[in-house]
């Protein structure tokens, strides 16, 4: 069968490098561990304020967005 790759495996990658979990996540953002689980399995989109939050977290330039929130989370 296909393997699709999990959405948004780049930011994963940052954020275990960062040593970030969902529930650290969650509480940065304001977000529920659930709302944070649905926007990395891509159920739900993240928003730019969102975005940019993590960005700073994982000290990565807002410029290189696109990197870690692909469109539609590929």
């Amino acid at each position: 069968g296909i393997v699709l790759p999990k959405p948004h495996m780049k930011l994963r990658g940052a954020l275990a490098a960062a040593d970030i979990d969902q529930q650290y996540l969650a509480r940065k953002l304001l977000l529920s561990p659930k709302c944070v689980s649905q926007r990395m399995t891509g159920k739900y989109p993240w928003t730019l304020d969102e975005v940019y939050k993590i960005l700073d977290l994982i000290r990565v330039p807002h410029d290189q967005m696109a990197a870690y929130f692909p469109p539609r989370g590929a």
